[in-house]
């Protein structure tokens, strides 16, 4: 099974956490995870850009609060430990 496939049969609370991941806005993360199934890579890719262009400027600067300040290495191993 790929990662797609795999992606297409978690439950709704771990896509979410699996997106929580990838970004912050909890908008995003909703709106991913209700675009589900996905054929294909590129087509999540795609999916994942349309919805961050339809965000507003509160669920862009909720998403930018997650992420960690540039050049901070220990706190960016700290938060994206589980990740590669």
């Amino acid at each position: 099974m790929n990662h797609i496939e795999r992606l297409n049969q978690l439950s709704n609370e771990e896509s979410e956490e699996l997106f929580a991941k990838c970004c912050g806005a909890k908008r995003w993360i909703s709106k991913m995870t209700g675009a589900r199934p996905f054929r294909n890579e590129h087509e999540l890719i795609e999916c994942a850009e349309r919805i961050w262009t339809s965000l507003d400027t509160e669920d862009r600067l909720e998403a930018f609060r997650h992420h960690p300040k540039i050049g901070d290495i220990n706190s960016l191993k700290g938060k994206y430990s589980s990740t590669k």
